[in-house]
């Protein structure tokens, strides 16, 4: 039930995208104070000190199909939104993460998904000219639709190999 009541009491997806686009968890948090119960900012500051902790490790099977595209010369890239520190905590758990060729993390460049503006500045990172040969997955419905609109293909993310069948199904051989 304490869950559910610092969900209401804070609006977490508000706070999360502040910080997905940069600003700092712990400062967003304390703009609440005053507002919400203490315990709710504790449970706040509880939850940035410990975001480590929540995580279980990679999608199961994506570091083969990561593995299975770089050997057949695919590029891979990651496009990600992550709160400044949390990308820090997350990427030492991965190592798979080393082996893409490069990455745009929102919190680093100050966009998030799904603003057109992150997906265009990937391609201008990646020397990207086409989008048609870009294919991009996303567990989010709203970011998916965003690359569509600007000619990627997409495909929303939820289980590896039915992303594995959507490639093949685009002509990548994986």
């Amino acid at each position: 039930q304490q869950i559910e009541d610092f969900y209401r009491a804070i609006p977490f997806d508000v706070v999360n995208d502040a910080s997905d686009r940069g600003e700092d968890w712990d400062t967003l948090i304390d703009g609440y104070r005053g507002k919400v119960d203490d315990l709710y900012i504790e449970m706040g500051h509880f939850y940035g000190k410990n975001y480590g902790v929540s995580l279980w490790g990679t999608v199961p099977g994506i570091e083969e199909l990561i593995r299975d595209l770089k050997k057949v010369g695919t590029e891979v890239y990651i496009l990600s939104n992550w709160s400044p520190g949390f990308w820090d905590t997350v990427s030492p758990r991965a190592p798979i993460v080393q082996e893409f060729d490069g990455s745009v993390i929102s919190s680093q460049i100050g966009m998030v998904k799904p603003d057109p503006r992150i997906y265009q500045h990937a391609m201008d990172k990646f020397n990207l000219q086409e989008p048609s040969q870009i294919v991009f997955a996303d567990d989010r419905e709203v970011n998916v639709e965003a690359a569509q609109k600007l000619g990627w293909h997409g495909h929303i993310f939820r289980q590896t190999d039915q992303f594995r069948q959507y490639l093949r199904s685009l002509g990548v051989s994986v």
